[in-house]
């Protein structure tokens, strides 16, 4: 059984509908049982498309809240500052957290689309948040993906520490952008948000290289055992959604490690019985740690047949 995808890519034309359609937020002053007024604190009252409303968290005074369409609308506006009209997005929202993920440019290897993800949120989980994750500690970027031969949303991993995977000459131009321009700014200088831009496409230009690397040396992973097939799942993805994963994977007559890649972000992306936001996020992110974790690591051996 499949469901309603929510990483499906969209067409650059639908995107003021999506953002007008994303929960708003409101701060609501609140009162202790005796009826006196809580100084210090507000309650963020939310309400969704439905017409549903919920309380989400209580901050302090020095909480600001940021409504989802303003958070995300620079990023919009820089596209289209910067001449890009061809953008495709997925847009999606619970009464935490909404995320925009936003595509540029032409489908690389294996059909897979590259681009940014931009997050908000009302439950204070996460400030406002524009751009690519680069993690110093071990040395890679992390950035959103599509792909679309399957309509499977997806997170990938590139080492900048791997010769095979990225040119020297390429890590440096990326290490520099990353100086230069960490991340997008919520900003109302059309001058910012067509910089922002510029770093966002040279930087998704640049990774288009070493993401395919990766993705050819997931192929060439081969998994050979059943054993080694189970030991994977029930490393990086748990027992929760192991079956499913593992039937995926065997239905579309998985041998590597980007087939088990694409089978579990199969799952988080289609698959009715998930039914919060949050445990596709987790399932998506179990992925790309999955994928980056083993291709780095020496090879397991067993000599049981799949």
């Amino acid at each position: 059984m499949q469901t309603q995808n929510i990483y499906r890519n969209r067409e650059a034309s639908e995107i003021n509908q999506a953002l007008d359609a994303l929960p708003t937020a409101e701060l609501k002053d609140i009162k202790t049982v005796e009826g006196e007024d809580i100084k210090n604190f507000r309650a963020v009252k939310v309400r969704m498309n439905t017409g549903k409303t919920v309380f989400v968290n209580c901050p302090s005074n020095r909480y600001t809240l940021v409504q989802h369409r303003d958070a995300f609308r620079p990023i919009i506006e820089g596209l289209t500052q910067a001449g890009v009209s061809d953008f495709k997005f997925s847009c999606y929202s619970d009464e935490n957290v909404a995320k925009l993920n936003v595509f540029m440019g032409k489908a690389g290897f294996d059909s897979v689309a590259l681009g940014i993800q931009v997050y908000n949120s009302y439950d204070g989980s996460s400030a406002v948040h524009f751009g690519f994750e680069l993690n110093k500690k071990s040395h890679y970027v992390e950035l959103v993906g599509y792909r679309q031969v399957c309509s499977n949303g997806m997170k990938i991993r590139v080492p900048l520490n791997q010769a095979e995977i990225i040119k020297a000459e390429t890590v440096v131009k990326i290490e520099n952008l990353f100086r230069e321009r960490a991340s997008l700014r919520h900003t109302e200088s059309v001058s910012e948000k067509l910089v922002a831009m510029q770093f966002t496409t040279e930087a998704l230009a640049l990774l288009q290289e070493p993401v395919a690397n990766e993705i050819k040396k997931a192929i060439m992973w081969k998994i050979e055992n059943t054993t080694k097939l189970k030991d994977i799942i029930k490393k990086h993805v748990g027992q929760r959604y192991a079956e499913r994963v593992l039937n995926k994977y065997r239905r579309d007559s998985g041998k590597n490690l980007w087939d088990l890649f694409n089978a579990v972000t199969d799952v988080a992306s289609h698959e009715v019985g998930i039914n919060k936001i949050i445990s596709r996020e987790n399932l998506i992110d179990k992925a790309s740690k999955m994928l980056y974790e083993e291709l780095h690591v020496a090879p397991y051996i067993s000599s049981e047949v799949v």
